[in-house]
């Protein structure tokens, strides 16, 4: 049984993808804390020619708040900008129908909950790509009590892991040796030359998938997702 654990990223870019249609069971973290200037709201976007944000408000946000009790604004009006910004900054690129219906997809739920909408656009996301992998929330594991390696490892043992991926920032974050000890092999996802994808910033790696479903067709993203390389 394969498994990774991450933080839910709106929008996230290509190697989250990767990771994701690589494991059996994805646990999105909902019960730590929120972190400001992070990826859970926001992600890369072009804005008129220039690296911008592709941003969802939020209420009150505190990283003193778990992520599955932060709110989303009630602002209506935030959709209809972001899209109108999309049109005009991806006006000339040659996938742009395709990427405004599948992002109007992911916009067009009304959640209050950050957690649950982004939650529900990575498995928008999913099944644009042809992505089986089951997607659930860390919460469900009653694993509150835990912090850091010793809660990975717990969530492991209830998945029955007997892999767990991450991408590569999580490699300063976890001892091997205490993976291996419990009969679990600890494996980290890394950017692969062989993919071939167009994106506005040089690399498919950086910016949000957004910004690649602008520039290549939906079968390409498809195919490059299966070209994998791991630690």
């Amino acid at each position: 049984m394969k498994v990774a654990i991450m933080q839910p990223y709106f929008m996230p870019y290509f190697l989250y993808f990767q990771l994701l249609q690589s494991v059996d069971r994805f646990i999105v973290l909902d019960d730590v804390f929120y972190i400001k200037a992070g990826w859970i709201n926001r992600n890369v976007v072009s804005v008129s020619g220039k690296r911008g944000w592709l941003t969802v408000p939020l209420e009150a946000a505190s990283q003193n708040k778990l992520i599955k009790d932060i709110s989303i604004a009630p602002d209506a009006k935030w959709k209809k900008r972001t899209l109108t910004t999309l049109q005009h900054s991806y006006s000339s690129a040659p996938f742009k129908n395709t990427a405004m219906q599948v992002f109007q997809d992911v916009i067009s739920e009304n959640c209050n909950s950050l957690c649950d909408f982004v939650v529900n656009s990575l498995r928008t996301l999913c099944a644009t790509f042809s992505i089986q992998t089951k997607i659930e929330l860390s919460s469900h594991f009653n694993c509150h009590a835990l912090k850091g390696e010793s809660r990975i490892l717990e969530i492991c043992k209830l998945c029955d892991a007997d892999q767990y991926l991450n991408l590569p920032g999580g490699m300063h974050l976890y001892d091997k040796n205490e993976f291996t000890s419990r009969n679990i092999e600890l494996k980290f996802i890394q950017p692969s030359s062989s993919v071939t994808l167009v994106s506005t910033f040089g690399s498919p790696y950086d910016g949000s998938i957004l910004d690649l479903l602008f520039r290549n067709n939906i079968e390409s993203i498809k195919s490059n997702l299966s070209r994998t390389s791991f630690l």
